[in-house]
């Protein structure tokens, strides 16, 4: 067999399913190998690389989503994973794609649409791949939002982020969850602290109050006419990643809290400043300016 036939690892514990999958792949030129069970697959994972899971999410022990969340957090692995389910509830289709599933095949499989799902997800990540090899070679790569506070709440920011580097940049996966992370509690304190301004009492009111106050504040045209702006930079020239956020509110005094933290040995449990420790360590730097209104976190990157 060719050096470059595209590996798939089919994970089943139905021996007959495994047993057709196989075949029908290996008709189609692809090198197909067996795992009878989430387990057996993790097993085969540690020993060998594939280019694509083709893997059934209803399975004893270690289930597809299970198998699919320990490809994406514990393995720096670029590999596709299609999930196969007679029946896909709406949480657990929202887990798969927030854990990076590149397709669904319903049950019964039909061999046309397999065979047409496994080329189409292979062609994607080709793309990708190439595009990736393209950005690794610039020596920056940026990308910039500028968000008024009233669509803010419309859309994830870490989303889009998350969709971003996944599909152009070849990062590990936990500096993607640990950047996402930073920008979770970077956007929220430029959103509630910076552009509404909403003081300690104010975030502590029950939701329906919370979220009263939140739409009294965005119909403000002041509030309105301020902007959040985001930027993303991927120096590979001095191989960081830098990420900033800024707000147009009143600032803070964040030198007082960056003398806190650097005398504390591990992130505050206390609400009041978790987010703020979150940042100084998860961050390789962190720094303000603009009188607090435009945090930035930078993560050192390996040569690539």
């Amino acid at each position: 067999m060719s050096e470059t036939q595209t590996r798939i690892l089919v994970v089943d514990d139905s021996l007959d399913m495994l047993t057709s999958l196989c075949k029908i792949l290996e008709l189609h030129s692809f090198l197909a190998e067996a795992a009878y069970n989430g387990s057996d697959a993790l097993r085969k994972l540690d020993s060998a690389e594939y280019d694509l899971i083709l893997c059934d999410i209803e399975m004893q022990g270690v289930t597809g989503l299970d198998l699919l969340e320990r490809i994406r957090v514990n393995m720096e692995r670029d590999l596709e994973v299609v999930l196969m389910t007679g029946f896909l509830e709406h949480e657990y289709y929202v887990r798969a794609i927030q854990l990076g599933a590149a397709d669904f095949l319903a049950k019964p499989i039909d061999s046309k649409a397999l065979i047409e799902t496994i080329t189409k997800v292979l062609s994607k990540r080709k793309k990708r791949k190439e595009l990736s090899n393209y950005y690794k070679h610039l020596e920056k790569v940026s990308l910039s939002l500028e968000i008024k506070p009233s669509e803010f709440s419309k859309f994830s920011l870490s989303r889009v982020v998350y969709g971003y580097l996944n599909q152009n940049h070849s990062l590990p996966s936990k500096l993607i969850n640990q950047v996402l992370s930073c920008l979770d509690e970077m956007a929220y304190n430029s959103f509630i602290h910076g552009t509404l301004n909403l003081n300690h009492d104010e975030r502590t009111l029950d939701s329906e109050d919370l979220r009263g106050l939140i739409q009294s504040r965005l119909n403000d045209p002041v509030i309105d006419s301020r902007r959040i702006r985001f930027s993303l930079d991927i120096d590979n020239a001095h191989h960081q990643l830098v990420m900033s956020v800024e707000d147009e509110g009143e600032g803070f005094d964040y030198q007082g809290w960056m003398d806190k933290l650097k005398n504390e040995a591990s992130p505050t449990t206390q609400e009041h400043g978790r987010g703020l420790a979150l940042l100084y360590h998860f961050a390789d730097h962190l720094e303000f300016s603009d009188s607090g209104r435009k945090t930035t976190v930078i993560k050192n990157l390996e040569a690539r």
